[in-house]
């Protein structure tokens, strides 16, 4: 149990550098480094981490949306439009639509999920809000 917390961790503290990361080459990009009010620099923290922060939970939101299963669908029929167009067959032993997502919901069960992206975007959206609610103060 230990592990997996401690892999937890790891994957929060991971996402959040890498979007920190590029949260600030964004600001750098915009020149926060040139900026000589604290007007601009909070403007250009705001709109760095809100980028960041909105891809993050775009992001995470896909990746609840793929967990649930609402996409297996699609998958299921592409999957038989290769089999369609090819050579090959579809295997009717395998079952149709209903086994299809049975089967893709127990791989689904077996694989970690994502929702640490989508919490690490809010966060980050919290954090250009804030920006942006000083910005209006000063």
């Amino acid at each position: 149990m230990e592990d997996k917390k401690k892999n937890k961790l790891i994957s929060y503290v991971v996402a959040s550098a890498m979007g920190a990361m590029a949260a600030f080459g964004i600001m750098y990009w915009r020149g926060i480094f040139d900026a000589t009010d604290i007007d601009t620099v909070l403007a250009f923290i705001s709109d760095g981490f809100f980028v960041v922060g909105l891809l993050y939970t775009g992001f995470g939101v896909m990746f609840y949306i793929v967990n649930e299963g609402i996409l297996d669908i699609i998958g299921f029929g592409f999957k038989s439009l290769v089999y369609l167009f090819t050579p090959r067959r579809l295997d009717r032993e395998a079952g149709g639509y209903y086994e299809y997502k049975i089967r893709k919901k127990e791989e689904r069960a077996q694989k970690p999920v994502h929702f640490h992206i989508l919490w690490i975007g809010v966060a980050f959206i919290l954090i250009a809000l804030l920006a942006l609610a000083v910005y209006y103060m000063v």
